[in-house]
Protein backbone atom coordinates (compact mmCIF):
# COMPACT_ATOMS: atom_id res chain seq x y z
CA UNK A 1 0.00 0.00 0.00
CA UNK A 2 1.56 3.35 -0.95
CA UNK A 3 1.21 5.94 1.80
CA UNK A 4 -1.20 8.53 -0.04
CA UNK A 5 0.51 12.46 0.61
CA UNK A 6 -1.28 14.60 3.45
CA UNK A 7 -2.68 17.72 2.01
CA UNK A 8 -1.06 20.46 3.23
CA UNK A 9 -2.41 22.46 6.36
CA UNK A 10 -3.67 25.52 4.85
CA UNK A 11 -5.17 28.34 7.17
CA UNK A 12 -7.27 30.98 6.28
CA UNK A 13 -7.08 34.69 7.52
CA UNK A 14 -9.60 37.22 7.60
CA UNK A 15 -11.39 37.18 4.29
CA UNK A 16 -8.45 35.66 2.97
CA UNK A 17 -7.78 31.61 1.56
CA UNK A 18 -4.15 30.94 1.39
CA UNK A 19 -3.98 28.99 -1.07
CA UNK A 20 -1.36 25.57 -1.32
CA UNK A 21 1.68 25.75 -2.54
CA UNK A 22 0.79 23.97 -5.82
CA UNK A 23 -1.94 26.58 -6.66
CA UNK A 24 0.06 29.55 -5.92
CA UNK A 25 2.58 27.97 -8.01
CA UNK A 26 -0.02 27.60 -10.87
CA UNK A 27 -1.62 30.92 -10.65
CA UNK A 28 1.76 32.47 -11.13
CA UNK A 29 2.67 30.12 -14.40
CA UNK A 30 -0.82 31.61 -15.65
CA UNK A 31 -0.19 34.63 -14.72
CA UNK A 32 3.15 35.12 -16.10
CA UNK A 33 1.92 33.41 -19.58
CA UNK A 34 -1.22 36.06 -19.81
CA UNK A 35 1.52 39.04 -19.44
CA UNK A 36 3.53 37.33 -22.19
CA UNK A 37 0.21 37.56 -24.06
CA UNK A 38 -1.35 41.29 -23.34
CA UNK A 39 -0.41 42.36 -26.42
CA UNK A 40 -3.57 40.31 -27.58
CA UNK A 41 -7.00 41.22 -27.63
CA UNK A 42 -8.73 40.77 -24.22
CA UNK A 43 -10.54 37.75 -23.55
CA UNK A 44 -14.36 39.23 -23.17
CA UNK A 45 -14.18 39.98 -26.49
CA UNK A 46 -14.05 36.78 -27.45
CA UNK A 47 -17.54 35.09 -27.94
CA UNK A 48 -17.91 32.48 -25.01
CA UNK A 49 -17.97 29.43 -27.77
CA UNK A 50 -14.83 30.62 -28.97
CA UNK A 51 -13.16 30.55 -25.80
CA UNK A 52 -14.59 26.82 -25.39
CA UNK A 53 -12.81 26.05 -28.87
CA UNK A 54 -9.33 27.48 -27.83
CA UNK A 55 -10.03 25.22 -24.42
CA UNK A 56 -10.27 22.13 -26.79
CA UNK A 57 -7.90 22.69 -28.75
CA UNK A 58 -5.15 22.99 -26.17
CA UNK A 59 -6.58 19.97 -24.40
CA UNK A 60 -5.44 18.50 -27.92
CA UNK A 61 -1.92 20.07 -27.17
CA UNK A 62 -1.82 19.14 -23.93
CA UNK A 63 -2.51 15.49 -25.14
CA UNK A 64 0.38 15.46 -27.95
CA UNK A 65 2.54 16.64 -24.92
CA UNK A 66 2.06 14.24 -22.82
CA UNK A 67 2.34 11.73 -25.42
CA UNK A 68 5.31 12.66 -27.59
CA UNK A 69 6.73 15.59 -25.99
CA UNK A 70 8.43 16.38 -22.96
CA UNK A 71 7.72 17.03 -19.22
CA UNK A 72 8.31 21.25 -20.10
CA UNK A 73 5.97 20.86 -23.02
CA UNK A 74 2.96 19.34 -20.82
CA UNK A 75 3.17 21.49 -18.06
CA UNK A 76 3.40 24.85 -20.55
CA UNK A 77 0.39 23.73 -22.22
CA UNK A 78 -1.53 22.96 -18.50
CA UNK A 79 -0.53 26.30 -18.14
CA UNK A 80 -2.57 27.04 -21.19
CA UNK A 81 -5.30 24.79 -20.34
CA UNK A 82 -6.28 26.78 -17.08
CA UNK A 83 -5.72 29.68 -18.68
CA UNK A 84 -8.78 28.90 -21.10
CA UNK A 85 -10.82 27.68 -18.27
CA UNK A 86 -10.06 30.85 -16.20
CA UNK A 87 -10.98 33.28 -19.09
CA UNK A 88 -14.55 31.32 -19.47
CA UNK A 89 -15.32 31.31 -15.82
CA UNK A 90 -14.64 34.92 -15.84
CA UNK A 91 -17.21 35.88 -19.07
CA UNK A 92 -19.70 33.27 -17.32
CA UNK A 93 -19.01 35.23 -13.69
CA UNK A 94 -19.50 38.84 -15.20
CA UNK A 95 -22.15 37.79 -17.44
CA UNK A 96 -24.48 36.21 -14.92
CA UNK A 97 -23.30 39.74 -12.59
CA UNK A 98 -25.22 41.80 -15.89
CA UNK A 99 -27.62 39.19 -15.75
CA UNK A 100 -28.50 40.12 -12.36
CA UNK A 101 -27.92 43.77 -12.38
CA UNK A 102 -30.62 44.32 -14.89
CA UNK A 103 -32.83 42.36 -13.85
CA UNK A 104 -32.65 44.24 -10.78
CA UNK A 105 -33.31 47.26 -12.92
CA UNK A 106 -36.20 45.88 -14.65
CA UNK A 107 -37.81 45.00 -11.03
CA UNK A 108 -37.35 48.52 -9.91
CA UNK A 109 -38.18 50.53 -13.50
CA UNK A 110 -39.71 47.95 -15.62
CA UNK A 111 -38.31 45.85 -18.54
CA UNK A 112 -36.49 47.56 -21.33
CA UNK A 113 -39.89 47.62 -23.38
CA UNK A 114 -41.63 48.77 -20.53
CA UNK A 115 -39.65 52.28 -20.18
CA UNK A 116 -39.64 52.38 -24.35
CA UNK A 117 -43.77 52.65 -24.27
CA UNK A 118 -43.55 55.29 -21.62
CA UNK A 119 -44.23 59.01 -22.87
CA UNK A 120 -41.76 61.35 -23.17
CA UNK A 121 -41.00 62.15 -19.76
CA UNK A 122 -41.77 58.44 -18.48
CA UNK A 123 -45.05 58.97 -16.75
CA UNK A 124 -48.70 57.52 -17.65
Amino acid sequence: MVDQPKAPNYQSGVGILFPRVEVSEFADAMEAKLKRNDHKNHWATIPLQGLMQMLKLEIAELEVALQFLGPDEARDECVDVGNFAMMIRDVIAKSAAAHAKQQALDRSHGSPEQRQALPPGGVQ
